[in-house]
This record gives C-alpha cells, structure tokens and sequence, in this order.
C-alpha cells in the first residue's frame, strides 16, 4: 500500500516540494530512523498504526463553511504531521529516564521539554490518584484503556481497611442522597470523623426490582446478584425505587447515629424533602460544575491521602466507572463516560463527595469558631 505522507517524505527531501528548514530537518530524522531499524535501533514505526490515526481523522467532519459536514480529507503534510506520534514502546518502564527520549524526541534539544521537567511531571503523577495515567498520555503517548477513569483502582484499594462498624455508634456523621427514579442507583451515604483524623463511609444503595437483577448483570455487571445477596444492595419491588425503604434506612440510622445534616441533589427533592424534613437538618447541594468542582477535588486529594476508609465493594465499582469533565475555568465535575448512553453508575461517587464536603464545612466552621472564642479571651 502506497502511504500519501511516505509520498510527501520523499519529495521534500527530493527537493520536489518546498518546504522551510525545520520540516526539512523533521523529514530527514523520520527517513533515518526508518533506515535505522534494520538494526538495533529501539524506535519502530509501524505503517499500518500510522495510516488508523489518519483514517481517525477521516471519519471527523467539517463543523463550517463550503465544506461543513463532509468528511476531512488531511493533506499529505498533515497526515505527516499526525503520524509522527513517539510514544514508549511495548513493556517500556515509564520511570526509567532513559526511555522517555522515545515519546520526546526533542529532549533537552530546545528547552520546550527537558529532563527535569519530566522528573517533576513524575513525581507529581504519583502524589495523585488520576497522576500516572494523565503522565502516561500526556507525556509518554501512551493510549491505557483506563485513562478517563478519574481514581484508579490502585489508590482507591488503600482505602479499604479493616474497621468495625460498632465503633461508629454515637458518633456524629453527615449524610447525603441522590435519587433514582429507574436506571441509576439510589445512593444514601454517611461520612464519620474518626479519633484519628480520617473519615469513614457507610453507604446504602437501592435499585429497581429483584425481577431486574439479571438485567442488570446483563447491562452493569455481573456482581450485582451478589451484592444484592450480601445485603449491599437492596432491590425494593415496583416499577420505580421505593424511597420509603430508605427513609427506614435513614431513621434506624439516627437511632444509632448522630446525623448531624443530610445534603441532597435539588432533582427529586420534593420527593424527600416532606418525609424527612421534620427529623433531619436537610441541606440542597448544588450540583453545577462551578459548585462540585471543589469538594470533588477535596475527596479526590482525601482519596490520595489515604484519610478515606470505605469497605464498601459496590464503590469499588462506581469509582472505576467515574471520568470527570472539565471547563475553562478548570473546574471539574464527575460525570459517567457518554453519561447519556452509559449503564456504568456513579451515584455513590457523588454522594460520598456531598457527604465529605458537609462534614469538611461543618467541622472547619467549628475551628473558626473555637479560634475566635480564644482570641476573644486573649484580647
């Protein structure tokens, strides 16, 4: 098969196309590398990879003007350009500084990127839970089926622990709740500050009928009949969730705990708000993206500190379905991939940030006040 950016390769450097020096520079180091992996050379290129990320850009269409809606068609200088992708190779160790010249060929050549640069870029990826797989794809060209998700799976298994629930008793907790009405779970969560600084959650999730369990394993996984089984899961009959078995839920739980507060998503509140408003201080959380973006970032940076405990192995799952969205302003907001097609779930994800907030804003409310009672005794 004839590759048109191969085509246009030789011709610049035929001298059939004029072109300025730096392109000029960019094909002769291409057909050199080319010539170079007859031998031991440790970069390869692949025709038939570099021809799927041009037939990717085919598929995309005008947005505007004389040729809005037909499909691209990139000129054998752009298709250059989109394949000259360097990325690490196959089973590559991203950490060892030697290979990372592979996905950055200009390396300490220009000061656009060096050396150092990476080291921090590193160092940093792994202080964060999202860290490693935004250096992988945005450093390293690397394509990881997981890169969207938000938590990976490795900083989130940390806050599994072993912990006894009797020891929650009395304890003051800060609840949350996002409704379904069919598809999605209905998610209760409750968040505890322990003696020792970190927070424990207890969550509570409810979906459509038992009659839809195999469904359900058919289109969101196959765990669902066991958690269902193991008591993580209620199945409450209808033909939509029936909150009344939460509303139980949530008394039995102030019988034991102190609720101090229970946020809640303005979207089917006039459905809770009357049952439970005369018992409980019911807080809205709003769920724009300029509202969620801190306390996301709050419960992510909880996550990474190891300050979270949460047994819970339904979260497990929420938490590998999350991606986040971002704007402008980088704000960020937790959303399901294609949230509109998706039977991933996130419900409980989303509570445990509402629930972790309120207690964050009740308990350094509380500080304030302490701090300024003792300046009232100092002055």
């Amino acid at each position: 098969m004839d590759y048109e950016y191969n085509q246009y390769a030789d011709d610049v450097a035929g001298g059939r196309i004029t072109v300025c020096r730096t392109v000029k520079l960019a094909v002769k180091r291409h057909l050199n590398d080319l010539k170079r992996q007859e031998d031991s050379f440790p970069y390869i290129f692949k025709d038939d990879y570099a021809q799927r990320a041009i037939d990717f850009f085919c598929e995309q269409v005008h947005t505007k003007g004389a040729l809005a809606r037909q499909k691209l068609h990139p000129e054998p200088w752009q298709q250059f350009i989109i394949v000259m992708i360097y990325e690490l190779g196959k089973g590559d160790d991203p950490s060892n500084e030697h290979n990372w010249i592979k996905a950055n060929p200009n390396l300490d050549v220009s000061g656009a990127i060096s050396t150092d640069d990476l080291r921090k870029a590193l160092m940093n990826a792994r202080q964060k839970s999202t860290g490693m797989a935004e250096f992988l794809t945005k450093r390293m060209d690397v394509w990881i089926n997981n890169a969207e998700c938000w938590i990976d799976d490795m900083h989130w298994s940390r806050c599994v622990k072993r912990f006894s629930e009797k020891n929650l008793t009395g304890l003051k907790c800060f609840g949350a709740l996002d409704l379904s009405k069919t598809t999605d779970f209905t998610a209760y969560t409750l968040y505890f500050l322990l003696p020792d600084g970190r927070k424990y959650a207890k969550h509570r999730f409810y979906i459509l009928s038992k009659d839809m369990i195999e469904v359900r394993m058919r289109t969101d996984t196959y765990l669902i009949e066991k958690w269902v089984k193991g008591g993580y899961i209620m199945a409450t009959p209808g033909e939509t969730v029936d909150y009344g078995f939460m509303f139980e839920d949530i008394r039995k739980d102030a019988q034991v705990y102190d609720i101090e507060e229970i946020a809640y998503d303005r979207n089917l509140s006039s459905l809770i708000i009357a049952p439970l408003a005369d018992s409980f201080n019911m807080v809205e959380f709003n769920q724009g993206i300029a509202y969620m973006s801190e306390p996301s970032k709050a419960w992510e940076k909880a996550v990474s500190e190891r300050k979270i405990i949460d047994n819970n192995p339904v979260m497990r799952w929420m938490v590998s379905c999350a991606t986040i969205r971002t704007d402008p302003n980088d704000n960020i907001k937790v959303v399901k991939p294609q949230f509109t097609k998706s039977s991933k779930r996130i419900d409980g994800v989303i509570t445990s940030i509402m629930a972790n907030n309120r207690l964050d804003v009740y308990y350094a409310r509380e500080e304030a006040e302490k701090s300024m009672d003792v300046s009232r005794m100092i002055y």
